[in-house]
């Protein structure tokens, strides 16, 4: 006897008395995705349908989140300016006395200046510290 192999599952199949299939049932499952604070104009409609006004409410919550947005990225950005001018004027200090120390004539005293301006640099980049403008928005995120 030959068995048949059938991709439906057992349930889906209803047999006769004679164990023929007399009838096959079948389902089909659709599953819409959307990203973003405003769903595509189909749903908005059914939406809109369900609860009126939702549009609006919709809108103004995803400008509000946009505001939100552009003042976390100024933020940020303002940010990586302090650190960027935090981390420039101790270097720019030591390099400066280090270049007083050689010009006053005092080469030894310029060393340790000289050598911690440049160990300072090594530190910033070194730590690889990314910038929070980098990091804002990227759950889209």
């Amino acid at each position: 006897m030959d068995k048949q192999h059938s991709p439906l599952p057992a349930s889906a199949k209803k047999k006769d008395e004679a164990g023929g299939i007399l009838s096959v049932e079948i389902q089909k499952t659709i599953a819409e995705f959307f990203s973003g604070p405003i769903p595509p104009p189909e749903t908005l409609k059914i939406y809109e349908e369900i609860y009126p006004g939702i549009t609006e409410i919709l809108l103004r919550q995803a400008e509000e989140e946009q505001k939100l947005r552009g003042r976390l990225q100024e933020q940020a950005l303002a940010n990586d300016r302090l650190k960027i001018l935090v981390s420039i004027i101790p270097m720019a200090t030591t390099s400066t006395l280090a270049a007083l120390s050689i010009i006053y004539g005092h080469p030894v005293a310029a060393l340790p200046f000289g050598l911690s301006g440049f160990i300072l640099a090594l530190l910033r980049f070194w730590r690889n510290e990314t910038p929070p403008s980098k990091k804002v928005g990227d759950a889209e995120e």
